[in-house]
């Protein structure tokens, strides 16, 4: 298999394994599915290695350095990770690991003699600076506190024992260490020294034997691990490992790429750029609720419910999300604000204060109903059924709307006294909380407030899917209960 090949495969499979990544999450503990992980793929390689016919006798030395490659590129790498991003955006751990290029630079050249290769540690900065700027948001929300620095440590830990573990295999074939046995035995010690770290902290070894956990093991032990590993290895000891590290640097652009036909993630110009910063509020019900998204996810939420103080506590809110992540309003490049139906007062704060922003930052304003988000959460637990979005409208009415199963609106917005909301439905939202007869005629579900994080959501798939957007124009429904006084009575002697 010629170079080219081997880089290709290499990249496409570890670029793919955050998808079965995904269905390894749940029933049993992550570093219990490493363990099974490498487990099963050291018996495969050892059958493999039995029915090829392959040398699988080799001296007491050379079991020591194909078990110190297996600890340093098959475990302890894999069990710092694991703790560092307990404490570490996705995109950090990521920009922390494509280093490994620079570490092999200067570990071959410390430790097997190898030229110190500049124009190498060059291509790896510019690639270092594209990772960094597609994950741009998640890093400045990074706050170099205890915690911080210790997942910082902890990733650059894994890093240096993943290239210590590179530059052991290209050690191991200059001695004429064959890559695929030296794998065999490798994974066998890494799984077990995995097995040791999984028990110490007491972690329960349960197995899932739910299908998708099953593929999902299988894919990443035989392609992820016997395939993938015995190709970047061969790799490594063909043209260095400088060299071959970089294809650490192509994998997120690969799992953006599958995410795109997996996931209907779309390219655009800002988040191809990694400048994405979507600022989401809603003030139509009681919750004052704010948000940000960088493009691919959520950085930042919190609510506060208070009918009676929208105003106090919305721009307070907003700077506080913003400091959170390390950004200012300039760096912000989309609004979107929940339109309502709602009370006059309440709505008309954050639609004020999404319009005066947006037109000082000179940015889009998406303006996007409230009930729609309401209606987008509550699909999960509709059990396939049309339902019923309501929230409280004052004045013993509600402000409701109808919706499909996948939580498509089927008519404008409406108020209404609850006795005419139609019955029989799921109903979700503050009003069947408040009036009984709503309650009584459907069952209750969630949410009962918008949340600003679905909004953003929301605004950031609009965005991804090339919708312009929507101008945000309140839904009030009824005219505000306060209104100008008429002309003053006439009083006659």
């Amino acid at each position: 298999m010629n170079n080219l090949l081997l880089y290709a495969v290499t990249v496409m499979i570890w670029g793919s394994t955050w998808l079965a990544i995904k269905f390894q999450l749940g029933t049993v503990d992550p570093m219990v599915s490493v363990v099974y992980r490498f487990a099963l793929a050291a018996l495969i390689l050892h059958l493999w290695c039995r029915l090829s016919g392959r040398r699988m006798r080799f001296s007491v030395r050379e079991h020591l350095f194909m078990a110190m490659q297996g600890a340093c590129l098959f475990a302890l790498n894999y069990w710092c990770f694991y703790l560092a991003e307990t404490r570490l955006t996705s995109g950090l751990a990521a920009l922390v690991f494509s280093t490994i290029v620079i570490l092999n630079v200067v570990n071959a050249a410390l430790l097997l003699g190898a030229p110190l290769e500049l124009r190498v540690i060059g291509g790896a900065l510019l690639g270092l600076a594209g990772i960094a700027l597609v994950f741009r948001p998640e890093l400045a929300s990074f706050h170099l506190g205890d915690v911080g620095l210790l997942g910082l440590l902890l990733s650059l830990a894994a890093t240096l024992l993943a290239s210590f573990g590179n530059i052991l295999s290209a050690r191991n074939q200059r001695h004429g260490l064959p890559v695929i046995q030296t794998n065999a035995w490798g994974m066998s010690y890494g799984a077990l020294l995995m097995l040791l770290l999984a028990l110490a902290p007491g972690r329960h070894f349960v197995f899932d034997f739910a299908p998708s956990y099953l593929v999902s093991l299988g894919y990443l032990a035989v392609f992820g691990s016997v395939v993938a590993f015995s190709c970047y290895l061969t790799l490594v000891g063909r043209i260095g490992a400088p060299r071959a590290a970089y294809a650490t640097l192509l994998f997120p652009l690969v799992a953006l790429g599958i995410s795109t036909v997996v996931e209907g993630y779309r390219w655009t110009p800002e988040a191809g750029a990694g400048i994405v910063l979507i600022l989401a509020f809603d003030t139509a019900t009681p919750a004052v609720t704010v948000a940000l998204h960088d493009g691919s996810a959520v950085v930042a939420h919190e609510s506060a419910i208070d009918a009676r103080r929208h105003g106090e506590l919305l721009s307070p809110s907003i700077a506080r999300m913003l400091a959170s992540v390390g950004a200012t309003p300039g760096d912000l490049t989309r609004i979107a604000v929940g339109t309502g139906p709602g009370p006059y007062t309440g709505l008309r704060v954050g639609l004020v204060t999404a319009q005066v922003l947006g037109a000082a930052l000179g940015v889009p304003v998406d303006g996007i109903c409230t009930l729609d988000v309401m209606a987008a959460e509550a699909t999960h637990s509709t059990a396939d059924r049309e339902f019923i979005v309501a929230t409280d409208a004052r004045r013993r009415e509600v402000y409701w709307a109808p919706y499909s199963v996948k939580g498509q609106r089927l008519g404008d917005p409406r108020v209404s006294l609850p006795a005419q909301v139609p019955a029989g439905f799921p109903m979700a939202g503050e009003g069947p909380r408040l009036h009984a007869e709503l309650a009584e005629a459907g069952r209750l579900i969630g949410p009962r407030y918008p949340s600003a994080a679905l909004l953003a959501e929301i605004a950031a798939s609009r965005i991804a899917g090339g919708v312009p957007a929507s101008p945000p124009e309140g839904r009030y429904l009824r005219r505000p209960d306060a209104r100008e006084p008429g002309r003053p009575k006439r009083v006659t002697p």
